[in-house]
């Protein structure tokens, strides 16, 4: 029987400390109704022929440009998607829904201790080649960190992939994490944003080399954006039988848990999506 991500856990208590002023997050736009309820029959045909004419026109002005890797991620522009999902932006995911303030991308380890010298109670999440890096509080597993109790906290995160990417794209307009947890949250927040551009960046491994879950994810995006229901199904049998997926399932190794795999696969677990705010020191926030 495999591990689960139960969608409802008991979590392991933190004392409250330090954190971070709400006030310092940039105001969102609300969301847009996605529908309406017709008062009759009358009124039902024309309100949905104005909203097929209004889909349609989106559909044909948002330009949707694929890229991968680092050096994909320093092309982005508009409105950017960068996709981690083994494992960066899962496990920021359950972190934000645990309540954490906000998250502290950088792009170094020295820059992540550094940042925690000036903030003795922040977090520090990370990894190098997939192991968590001495003396930091948490890995990048979401398996370990679906249970904790992050409310008040602030947390310092760095990644081989997902963090870098995020960095590499700074320069577009807007700036996404991605992973299948929040997925369709992602698609409704570029919807409502309406950008004339979108880059969706599969970081891969290490942001080197491709991966099968975040070309898969960019591929989930994209079919959404262009009025197609993906086959999620068939995605995650790929993902489960490529290498970067099988190694959740090795025995032989303890780095990648097998609660990951299913942690990273549960689509839409989430219904907020995280963004990059550009500040003096840029942080993630639920939106």
């Amino acid at each position: 029987m495999g591990v689960e991500c139960p969608p409802d856990t008991e979590k392991r208590g933190r004392s409250r400390s330090g954190g971070k002023d709400q006030g310092d997050a940039f105001p969102v736009g609300q969301r847009k109704p996605s529908g309406f309820q017709a008062t009759d029959q009358r009124d039902q045909k024309p309100r949905i022929a104005i909203i097929n004419e209004i889909t349609i026109l989106y559909l044909i002005s948002l330009k949707i440009k694929r890229l991968s890797l680092l050096e994909g991620a320093k092309q982005a522009t508009g409105l950017a998607i960068v996709i981690d999902v083994f494992r960066a932006f899962t496990t920021g995911a359950y972190v934000m829904a645990n309540g954490a303030e906000a998250i502290y991308p950088v792009a170094t380890v020295e820059e992540a201790f550094e940042l925690k010298r000036q903030h003795h109670d922040w977090i520090l999440m990370g990894e190098r080649d997939g192991k968590q890096v001495p003396g930091f509080d948490f890995g990048n597993s979401p398996y370990d960190v679906k249970d904790v109790d992050f409310t008040g906290y602030s947390v310092i995160q760095t990644t081989s992939a997902g963090t870098n990417g995020l960095y590499n794209a700074y320069e577009a307009d807007e700036v996404l994490p991605g992973s299948f947890v929040m997925a369709e949250a992602i698609v409704e927040y570029v919807k409502n944003r309406n950008p004339e551009e979108v880059s969706i960046v599969a970081m891969g491994w290490t942001g080197r080399e491709k991966s099968p879950e975040d070309e898969s994810l960019g591929d989930y995006i994209e079919q959404k954006l262009n009025g197609v229901e993906p086959d999620f199904e068939a995605m995650k049998r790929r993902i489960r039988e490529h290498p970067e997926g099988a190694k959740f399932f090795d025995k032989n190794q303890t780095v990648f848990k097998e609660g990951d795999f299913h942690c990273a696969m549960e689509l839409n677990r989430f219904d907020f999506c995280l963004k990059l705010v550009k500040a003096e020191q840029p942080y993630m926030m639920k939106v």
